[in-house]
């Protein structure tokens, strides 16, 4: 039986909700789903939104999601018609870009959740990976490593290039 408020159950492979306007959509124009705190009171703008945009023709469309505090929602993320991701920026350029707009810029962050590191144990990395097979066969053909140099604390950045089975450091 129904396990929510609103349960819809049916075949798979199959949208089984689709949200669309009474009319037609221009360049600009969106339709979404809104995640409201509440509609009254002294916060009723506290939400955040998924929606859909149209972009150039009404064939092109692409997803945002919004977030809130006390203010209206803003756009934090988009997936663009090619398929671009950009956070902070409403028109990546790139398969992720991520956009601040402050000294510090755009942040990537890579976490090792260990509480304790030991020596050539790695807190994050990079790797860059070819899926060509025609010359030396897909795989991993570079990389960024920070690991912990000694238990100590102290850290190493390794840059590495070439072949997976014998890179450069």
């Amino acid at each position: 039986g129904p396990t929510a408020v609103l349960d819809i159950a049916g075949a798979k492979n199959v949208n089984l909700l689709k949200i669309r306007p009474n009319v037609g959509l221009v360049a600009n124009d969106w339709t979404g789903i809104s995640f409201a705190t509440g509609d009254t009171g002294a916060l009723p703008n506290r939400s955040a939104q998924i929606r859909g945009y149209v972009v150039g023709s009404t064939d092109d469309v692409e997803l945002a999601f919004l977030t809130s505090d006390s203010a209206a929602p803003t756009e934090k993320m988009r997936i663009d018609k090619s398929g671009n991701v950009g956070i902070g920026t409403t028109a990546p350029g790139e398969n992720l870009d991520i956009s601040e707009n402050t000294a510090s810029g755009g942040v990537l962050r890579l976490s090792n959740a260990q509480t304790a590191m030991g020596a050539g144990e790695f807190a994050g990395k990079i790797e860059f990976y070819k899926a060509d097979t025609s010359t030396g066969g897909a795989g991993v053909v570079g990389g960024i490593n920070m690991r912990a140099y000694d238990a100590g604390g102290a850290f190493a950045m390794d840059f590495k290039t070439g072949s997976v089975s014998s890179p450069v450091t």
